[in-house]
């Protein structure tokens, strides 16, 4: 770790050279857009965007790769202890629209046998869904730490899942899959730094997978845990491994993989250095990354997301990346947000500044900016989000977080899909027209940034929550999101939006106060299907059961 902290100082220092600057000044650079800015925001409350619209410089760093050595394997703690209990809350805003749904109500089918079509109506105009896989992952995937945070994808056949802390591979297109142990890949215990003083505290969760098929890499993302007394406090590092399919298929030996530490970020060293709850995002040319920067209270002006991209000619070249990455108290109203799914040269994400007015981002190709903007959307219910389930003393969604945070998106076309889980209540308490929690979806113009359309996942009886959103290349957008409550356990459904239909591959026999914290869908490689990655509680003693679905028209 010692040896990877100077040569990222090295590199960067390299970096500087090539460009003819003098290495003393470009680090001065980057410790004043990186580290500075935060500083300075942490005593006085600058340096968070709190404008309607802006744009910012984006800051750099660099991280070295590291090629899978012997690794001693790792026992990851049971209690991770991670993620704030809360969301941000949001403010009502002006009175918009009517609150109330519109459009149908979404039902809930169990998902047909892998092999056949199930349709969405009656007679010829029926859209109609074929299933290619719903397989369950259960014996093969033990967890430690909950929820499980889902997580996975498809490429040439193989399909690399994640959930938490566990990992599993199929060499059969999901038909089957073999259990993978994270922490007997790379090193994954504990780090320090050259003063013995801890770096981190080894592997924690939050795991994502993405495949690129631009580079055929498969990018496996890990959180670790903080130096501090819990998860979320202190310093500590995101992982980001690559590798290609054929040597997935091989047997998983030959990822490269780099460290972004607080450091890599000018966090070390501040009060808020604790980096948690990543996404990944694939463009064009880059990887994206998003990751909380670490709140201390609600209030606090320094937390918020930062929103990094690299070259994926560098990770597919296993070399040194350069990375450039936003300043995160500017995405205060997206804490706890995701990336937007299938982006081509420009990434976006999205918070809310009260219930009727978003603040939405974007980060394009070829500048070195970043621009945020607000726009006005009809009211949502941002109160109440509990749901009982059938046994009556489970609230599956009683855990806050991320909350009402823009975690579903994607784009199709030229149009910003945005979704998260809104309430059946306002926040002042007042009731509104959805008797269940469901899901608020809004979509945008990309080319002018104004709303197009509104509408909601929703059902009398049913609640629906903790949306994900992928397109597909006939224009299409598929969701994975979970549901409970109306006679229902805590499950997994997937769907295309517009059949007002969802498709149940799961099937929960118990359920806990805490869902999550995120399901996840992605393009399946062949561009038209979707492939997808939930869970259940099944079985006595009741344990996770995750399943892999491979869905399409």
């Amino acid at each position: 770790m010692n040896a990877a902290g100077d040569n990222r100082q090295h590199s960067f220092s390299s970096r500087a050279r090539r460009r003819g600057r003098r290495p003393v000044v470009a680090a001065a650079v980057l410790v004043s857009l990186a580290f500075g800015i935060a500083a300075a925001a942490e005593i006085s409350g600058a340096g968070a965007s709190t404008s309607a619209s802006g744009q910012r410089a984006l800051n750099h760093g660099v991280a070295v790769p590291h090629r899978k050595g012997k690794a001693t394997p790792f026992r990851v703690p049971v209690h991770e202890q991670r993620n704030e209990t809360t969301g941000n809350k949001v403010p009502l805003g002006p009175r918009r629209g009517t609150l109330k749904p519109s459009g149908k109500p979404v039902v809930v089918k169990r998902a047909p046998a892998p092999g056949s079509r199930a349709f969405s109506g009656a007679g010829r105009t029926a859209a109609s869904v074929a299933f290619s896989k719903n397989t369950s992952f259960k014996s093969s995937l033990s967890f430690s730490g909950s929820p499980p945070d889902m997580s996975g994808a498809d490429g040439k056949g193989t399909v690399l899942a994640t959930g938490n802390t566990s990992a599993v591979v199929s060499t059969n297109g999901g038909s089957t899959f073999t259990s993978l142990n994270p922490t007997s890949i790379w090193p994954s215990g504990s780090s320090r730094d050259a003063s013995g003083a801890l770096l981190d505290n080894g592997l924690c969760c939050d795991q994502v997978i993405q495949y690129v098929p631009k580079i055929d890499r498969f990018i496996w993302l890990m959180q670790f845990c903080g130096a501090g007394s819990t998860c979320i406090q202190g310093r500590n590092k995101i992982r980001i491994a690559a590798m290609s399919t054929s040597s997935v298929r091989a047997g998983v030996t030959s990822w490269t993989y780099w460290d972004l530490t607080s450091a890599t970020f000018g966090f070390d060293g501040t009060t808020h250095p604790n980096m948690d709850y990543p996404n990944l995002s694939v463009g064009n040319n880059f990887l994206y990354m998003s990751v909380d920067r670490v709140r201390t209270s609600a209030t606090d002006p320094v937390g918020g997301l930062l929103v990094a991209r690299i070259p994926l000619s560098e990770i597919a070249a296993s070399a040194t990346i350069h990375i450039d990455f936003t300043t995160p108290s500017d995405s205060s109203t997206a804490y706890g947000g995701h990336l937007t799914q299938d982006v081509g040269d420009t990434e976006y994400w999205a918070g809310h500044v009260s219930n009727s007015k978003m603040r939405i981002f974007s980060m394009k190709e070829g500048e070195g900016v970043y621009r945020w903007r607000d726009v006005d959307v009809n009211s949502w219910c941002n109160g109440d989000r509990s749901s009982t389930t059938p046994g009556g003393s489970n609230d599956w969604l009683s855990f806050g977080f991320p909350g009402n945070a823009v975690i579903g998106s994607a784009l199709r076309g030229s149009l910003i899909w945005f979704a998260w889980t809104a309430g059946h209540k306002l926040s002042n308490g007042q009731s509104c027209g959805f008797a269940q929690t469901h899901i608020e979806i809004v979509v945008i113009d990309a080319g002018n940034f104004s709303k197009k359309s509104q509408m909601q996942v929703w059902n009398p009886t049913i609640a629906f929550a903790y949306p994900d959103l992928a397109s597909n290349n006939k224009g299409e957008i598929g969701m994975s999101i979970g549901y409970g409550g109306g006679g229902n356990e805590l499950n997994h459904a997937v769907g295309f939006w517009g059949d007002f239909v969802v498709y149940s591959t799961t099937s929960g026999s118990s359920s806990d106060a805490r869902f999550g914290d995120y399901v996840t869908i992605r393009r399946s490689i062949d561009g038209s299907r979707f492939s997808a990655e939930g869970y259940a509680r099944t079985g006595s003693p009741a344990a996770y059961d995750p399943h892999y679905a491979l869905f399409g028209r």
